[in-house]
């Protein structure tokens, strides 16, 4: 990583980390990163593992991050749009766009297919590596630690606004499971091994005598419950809230890039205005009414499925971010 700054854009699944990694993208010195961990998992690093984990977990993590940008994956270093780089120069970047649409189009043909561009040359300044996960909020405690030189972003999405746009892209068939998320009772387990879930005295039993809503309800609460508490005293993490995106846009993404040491510039103004004012009705676009896309929600779920999710979260220190009442 050289004198490289890391950072790290992580919220859980359906919780608007895409655009959240594309803004970070269309910085001119940035290197954009689309879910490295999932792709390439973490062999010894628990999925829930403490934020005080030993030199095992700190030696694997240290190793996935040097090897970040020698991916050749069409999904970590292929996402579209792509944006001009400082570091490529006008040459490489048009090589490498070239070099990502080829990779996609040999994808089709013929599977997995490396993207055959260098994503940062040797002769590059410093570069502002951006990696986005949706696979890691259980151990952003533990990489915010270990990692003391990251800059973390995590990122919260009202849990109303979370569950339908899985709910949605279940119906439309867009996740690779076979099975509902509400289902997954293996992930539950692992959760009920948490500080929150014990606190609660929550059982699987429980879990499966519930509503597939209250499930999912829960799965927000005990993994964001668990970040938000490790993540608390940590000056190298900051939150954000989706539905504060999509209200200032530009206002919250000059906060983060404040954040993460980058400057503001008019590639990114020119993708906010675009991203935002354009919409898309792809499942998985950046292009979206921003009001809109934060607010969903209550057109998609009934009155009884929203008093399902706030009775599971209220009075939780996630909850307390959407409703009313005391954080415990």
């Amino acid at each position: 990583m050289s004198n490289d700054q890391l950072i790290i854009l992580c919220g859980m699944p359906r919780s608007g980390t895409t655009w959240l990694g594309k803004l970070f993208d269309s910085h001119p010195d940035s290197l954009y990163l689309h879910e490295p961990d999932s792709v390439t998992p973490f062999t010894g690093i628990p999925l829930l593992v403490s934020a005080n984990a030993g030199d095992a977990e700190r030696q694997e993590l240290r190793a996935f991050v040097e090897k970040l940008t020698e991916s050749r994956s069409t999904k970590v270093c292929g996402s579209l749009p792509m944006f001009n780089k400082r570091y490529l120069g006008a040459v490489g970047h048009i090589w490498r766009r070239i070099a990502v649409l080829g990779a996609k189009l040999g994808s089709r043909v013929f599977g997995e297919f490396p993207v055959l561009a260098q994503l940062r040359p040797a002769s590059a300044g410093k570069v502002y590596i951006a990696w986005k996960s949706i696979e890691s909020v259980g151990r952003l405690g533990f990489f915010a630690n270990a990692l003391p030189e990251v800059r973390l972003v995590f990122e919260i999405r009202h849990p109303c606004g979370s569950i339908a746009s899985v709910k949605r892209g279940e119906q439309q068939g867009r996740f690779s499971a076979q099975d509902s998320i509400s289902n997954d009772y293996g992930l539950m387990t692992l959760l009920l091994d948490t500080d929150a879930a014990r606190s609660r005295e929550l059982t699987l039993e429980k879990l499966k005598a519930s509503h597939p809503i209250e499930r999912q309800a829960w799965q927000w609460l005990l993994f964001n419950e668990k970040a938000l508490g490790e993540l608390e005293n940590c000056k190298n993490a900051t939150l954000v809230r989706y539905e504060d995106l999509c209200a200032k846009p530009v206002e919250v993404t000059q906060r983060l890039f404040e954040f993460a040491g980058l400057s503001w510039n008019t590639q990114t103004e020119g993708f906010l205005a675009s991203s935002t004012q354009g919409e898309k009705k792809d499942y998985y676009s950046v292009y979206k009414n921003p009001e809109r896309a934060a607010n969903k929600w209550k057109e998609e779920l009934t009155e009884e499925e929203i008093k399902m999710v706030r009775d599971v979260v209220a009075g939780s220190r996630a909850g307390a971010l959407y409703f009313d009442g005391p954080a415990i």
